[in-house]
């Protein structure tokens, strides 16, 4: 399999969800919303924040590909991606944002790619894998964040 062919494989599935739950982890709010300085209560509001869901991305563009010994490091892009943060079980932010950033698919030549679907797989079955990808940078850019607190 090439290098081309199995980001192929693996872009929509296993390196999307792996990407993406990342950008839901609560330790990626702050860096996030670092030049909303508007926010009187920033730091408040985010030790409030419970949970963060993606709810709408546009599809992973690979912007790269390199290969550094026996993995790959792909560059890619995610426009468009939505994230609301809960507390309590109410909508506290909507933020939307461009996602940059750079992982690593180690071992190439020594794991089994044709061994697995991950097209088949749901979002949990392809969290299982996420060793096989290594993030190594991300950045958010193009960042709009909404206080849903006073939307109501």
């Amino acid at each position: 399999m090439t290098r081309e062919e199995l980001i192929g494989d693996i872009r929509e599935s296993l390196l999307r969800e792996v990407v993406l739950s990342n950008a839901e982890q609560l330790n990626q709010l702050p860096i996030m919303l670092k030049g909303f300085d508007y926010l009187e209560d920033k730091v408040e509001l985010i030790s409030s924040i419970t949970r963060c869901e993606v709810v709408k991305s546009e599809e992973v563009k690979v912007r790269k590909t390199d290969i550094e010994g026996s993995k790959i490091l792909v560059y890619y892009e995610i426009p468009s991606l939505t994230i609301v943060a809960w507390s309590k079980e109410t909508k506290r932010l909507r933020i939307t944002l461009v996602m940059k950033g750079l992982v690593a698919i180690p071992d190439i030549d020594q794991y089994n790619w044709y061994g697995i679907d991950f097209t088949d797989m749901s979002k949990e079955e392809l969290l299982e894998n996420k060793s096989l990808v290594y993030i190594l940078e991300t950045s958010y850019e193009k960042v709009e964040c909404d206080d849903m607190r006073f939307m109501d």
